[in-house]
């Protein structure tokens, strides 16, 4: 009851006041009483620190927070600023499309106004014109029409006045004539009149007429004489493309050509310079050597010519023999082509016979080579027929050439001996055989003719003989040409990859590498360059075989024994060839 009245008297609670009072008692007598004193101060003052490190980060928050809100009040007004400055943008260029609207339909409004303008005046043109051309077309038809009007009354003016001279005239030649022949009748009856009267004068008169003919007939036949004579000597006929013998086309190198002559007369004993320049193989070179003692000696024996057929690849060096065998021996040479025999048609008869006459009257002896044998000689009975005249031509060939001849030697040479006729190979009487060259031959050939064009004079001798051989190079300044790394093994490398080539190739490709080593700024030949140029020819060599080849196929489906029957079948019988070829030689004579 005393607590109670205590606390409403005083409003509170003081029993907390009395047991602190009473602790303090208890700890000012309590021996401990300054450190509990010291650690209770100490821990005020950690509240304290506590308090103000609460009220630093308070302030730091309170900092933070700020700073947070301006950094948001500063990007929301540059972000209100910056859609500000869109929409004005964007009323900018609304406002500029409007107006470049307006521009565009201003423009097209006044392209249409001058489009309708240019049309206007284009068709006020055209109308224009139309109206021109039209008054002109009339006032051009109206002169045309005056113009023809007149020309038509000058037309019959002229052409009654050419009537009226043409009868004036006719009537006046009329009565010239008259009188003309009546005065050359009354001269010829009085001259016939006195003639007949006076036989000295008759006399005389049968004698002139008598002579001047009679001198006629003989210039004539002097003259015909003569130029047979002159071309006989100096003529060619028309079949020979090219020979030896003096022509009228040779006539400014006639001194040249009798040296020549000359000279070979001199070293004919020899066959060494015979084979000079021309490689074979060695059974080849032994039988050609046979044949050239047998050519060079003849008139030793006192045997007629014999004939040859030269007979393989192209290239291979036949013309090349038969040309030196003429030039070594004396003799003359004249080459034609058997292709050229089937254009001429009924005219290759006597272009035939004036070849042999032209042959016969040869003193020295000529080689008549005939190139493409084939092309003219063909067999008379075969699956192909022979036109009429190239039969008639083959039997004068045959009539001229049936006996041995001691004016000409006869060389045939072909690639395909087959075709030849019966008859021809009996007149043939040595087969000679040019394969193409084999490696050892390449590889002399190369060494021939790199040393011929691609090695430059050394010697005064050499140099002296390549002056005479090319007198231009004196003010010409000729290069020449040079060879580096080109040696034995080199040559015979190309050799060997040059496999299938013929002699004729052979020379080519030297003269290619030649060619290209001259496009080169100093004109040496390497192996380099002759490798290049070895495999585009062997490339072409390639090309030119499988077209052989394509041919050869062609050739066979053709002599196949079906078409030829059906061929045949649908043939007329052809009429059946002379018996006598000797008879029909005569005959072609008198023609």
């Amino acid at each position: 009851m005393g607590d109670k009245k205590v606390k409403h008297v005083y409003g509170f609670d003081s029993s907390a006041l009395e047991k602190a009072a009473q602790a303090a008692k208890y700890l000012d007598s309590s021996p401990n009483a300054k450190e509990a004193f010291l650690i209770t101060q100490k821990k005020e003052d950690t509240k304290q620190l506590e308090r103000k490190e609460n009220l630093k980060q308070l302030e730091i928050n309170h900092t933070r927070i700020a700073a947070e809100e301006a950094r948001r009040t500063k990007e929301h007004e540059l972000d209100m600023a910056k859609r500000r400055a869109e929409y004005q943008v964007q009323l900018e260029l609304e406002r500029d499309e409007k107006k470049f609207e307006k521009q565009q339909m201003m423009m097209e409004e006044t392209r249409k106004r001058e489009e309708d303008s240019v049309l206007r005046q284009e068709s006020m043109r055209r109308q224009t014109i139309d109206f021109e051309y039209k008054k002109k077309a009339e006032l051009k038809e109206r002169m045309i029409n005056y113009q023809m009007q007149k020309r038509l009354e000058n037309q019959a003016k002229a052409q009654e006045f050419q009537k009226n001279l043409i009868k004036l005239q006719g009537a006046e030649r009329r009565e010239n004539i008259r009188t003309t022949l009546s005065t050359l009748f009354q001269y010829l009856g009085s001259g016939a009149q006195s003639f007949f009267s006076s036989p000295k004068l008759m006399t005389k008169t049968a004698t002139f007429i008598a002579g001047s003919i009679t001198a006629i007939l003989l210039a004539r036949a002097g003259i015909n004489i003569m130029s047979a004579a002159m071309l006989s000597r100096f003529g060619k006929p028309v079949l020979i493309k090219e020979t030896s013998k003096i022509s009228t086309d040779k006539l400014l190198k006639l001194p040249f050509l009798l040296g020549q002559r000359a000279y070979a007369r001199v070293k004919q004993k020899s066959t060494k310079d015979l084979m000079k320049g021309i490689i074979l193989k060695p059974e080849l070179e032994a039988q050609i050597r046979a044949i050239s003692y047998a050519v060079l000696n003849r008139k030793k024996h006192y045997a007629p010519y014999r004939n040859f057929l030269f007979y393989g690849p192209p290239g291979t060096g036949k013309t090349l023999f038969a040309k030196r065998l003429a030039l070594k021996s004396g003799m003359d040479y004249a080459v034609m082509s058997g292709a050229d025999i089937s254009p001429l048609g009924p005219a290759a008869i006597h272009e035939l016979h004036s070849l042999f006459n032209w042959a016969n009257k040869t003193g020295n002896g000529i080689i008549l080579f005939i190139d493409e044998a084939d092309a003219f000689l063909r067999k008379r009975r075969g699956d192909q027929p022979l036109s009429e005249n190239l039969r008639n031509a083959i039997n004068a060939f045959l009539y001229r050439t049936g006996s041995q001849s001691d004016k000409f030697m006869l060389v045939l040479a072909t690639n395909t001996p087959e075709q030849l006729d019966d008859a021809i190979l009996d007149r043939v009487d040595e087969l000679v055989l040019f394969e193409k060259p084999g490696l050892q031959e390449r590889i002399d050939m190369l060494y021939h003719y790199l040393l011929l064009y691609c090695n430059p004079p050394k010697t005064t001798y050499e140099k002296l003989k390549f002056l005479w051989k090319h007198p231009k190079s004196l003010y010409t300044g000729r290069k020449l040409i040079g060879m580096e790394g080109v040696d034995d093994k080199v040559i015979e490398r190309m050799a060997k990859r040059a496999e299938g080539f013929s002699g004729r190739e052979l020379v080519k490709m030297v003269v290619a590498w030649h060619d290209a080593a001259f496009a080169q700024e100093s004109p040496v030949l390497t192996p380099e360059v002759m490798e290049k140029i070895l495999d585009r020819l062997r490339e072409m060599h390639g090309v030119k075989q499988t077209w052989g080849e394509k041919e050869s196929e062609l050739l066979l489906k053709l002599q196949s024994p079906e078409l030829v029957a059906a061929m045949q079948g649908n043939k007329t019988s052809s009429k059946a060839e002379d018996a006598d070829v000797s008879k029909t030689g005569e005959n072609t004579v008198a023609h």
